[in-house]
């Protein structure tokens, strides 16, 4: 069973009916001092601080659910936000923080379907907290059953914290983020992000809701990024220009921005000879691409891949395109093209492109 996902957050789509998949080696548990406890349902900080961890990529927050504080993945790529309840055996087996809230006397089965595993539980209204924001009577989902891709991380978080829009949750439902701005709690329905890389271990990931997050970082330009198909629910955004190293491999097509993604997903449209451009010498092995620890493309050049949009161009560096290194001295490669219409040219973008820019979003 693999422990990371490159794609995974991404509830399922017409252009993401099945994506790669990429094993690690270690699981390293997350710091739980706090979770689990009855606390005060705010906090005072206005930013949300996110914790990351280094094995499966993922990014979570703490967030208070009945006054119970929970570590909750952060996923641009669904919306329906749910939690672990105390009849689900699978979440209690792999450790998930469980809520005792009284499940509806009509529980009607509601599964949320995502690119990597599935949750199935009853919908109910809770009070809902996340650092000094408080959204009382919210529709949320206690799982009462979780798939195997999903107990995996079972050790990270305990629920999910949907940020796309309100028409992927079920019964197209408000968000915790729509319902903060029709609340009058924030000014404006954007949420930023600034999310380090690997190679910056001292600074944490920041979440605001509301506000650009310029104001939490200054070695990153912040970019806000108008929507090009607002109907789909998540955040797609036109790309002018994909290049590999001097090459341009791509015009005018589209990106999905995905927090929940370790990744990047790329269209069925496109040529596999990117992947050698990018990586050398491919080994498959377990349903993962083994790549060199190094680039192909020399020491003097450390892009392996830039996407150019809003007359800006972020560049991708080859150590965010690689797990960490194995025991046999390779890594495992975490961009690979997903199964889907062969003439989408939608890519997703997920961790390893969301380092290079601190994109806000439109709720």
């Amino acid at each position: 069973m693999f422990e990371a996902i490159i794609l995974a957050g991404l509830v399922l789509l017409n252009y993401s009916q099945a994506l790669p998949t990429s094993p690690t080696v270690q699981q390293i548990q997350a710091s739980r001092s706090d979770q689990g406890h009855l606390i005060d349902r705010r906090a005072e900080d206005s930013s949300i601080p996110l914790e990351r961890d280094e094995s499966a990529g993922i990014f979570t927050a703490n967030m208070v659910i009945e006054g119970i504080l929970l570590p909750m993945h952060v996923d641009t790529g669904s919306s329906q936000l749910w939690g672990a309840h105390e009849s689900c055996q699978a979440c209690r087996d792999a450790h998930m923080i469980v809520l005792d809230t009284v499940l509806p006397e009509e529980c009607e089965r509601k599964d949320i379907q995502y690119a990597a595993g599935t949750v199935t539980g009853c919908l109910a209204n809770t009070s809902v907290s996340l650092g000094s924001y408080y959204v009382e009577d919210l529709r949320i989902l206690l799982a009462t059953d979780i798939s195997e891709e999903i107990a995996m991380h079972g050790h990270l978080y305990s629920g999910t914290l949907g940020l796309a829009d309100d028409k992927l949750t079920i019964g197209n439902t408000s968000t915790f983020g729509s319902s903060l701005f029709t609340q009058g709690q924030i000014p404006s329905p954007k949420i930023g992000f600034y999310l380090p890389g690997r190679n910056n271990p001292v600074d944490e990931g920041k979440m605001a809701f509301g506000n650009s997050i310029e104001r939490f970082t200054t070695n990153i330009e912040p970019i806000t990024l108008p929507r090009a198909r607002p109907d789909d629910g998540v955040y797609v955004i036109n790309v002018t220009k994909v290049s590999v190293g001097e090459t341009t491999v791509a015009s005018n097509q589209q990106a999905v921005l995905d927090t929940g993604s370790l990744g990047i997903g790329i269209p069925p449209s496109m040529s596999d000879n990117i992947l050698s451009t990018i990586y050398g010498k491919i080994t498959e092995e377990d349903g993962g691409k083994k790549v060199n620890g190094s680039s192909p493309l020399g020491e003097n050049n450390l892009t392996s891949l830039s996407f150019t949009f809003d007359g800006k161009t972020f560049n991708v560096g080859y150590e965010e395109l690689i797990s960490t290194s194995q025991e046999d001295g390779q890594c495992w490669a975490l961009m690979d093209t997903y199964k889907g219409n062969e003439a989408d040219e939608t890519w997703i973008l997920g961790e390893a492109f969301l380092h290079t820019a601190s994109p806000s979003y439109i709720l």
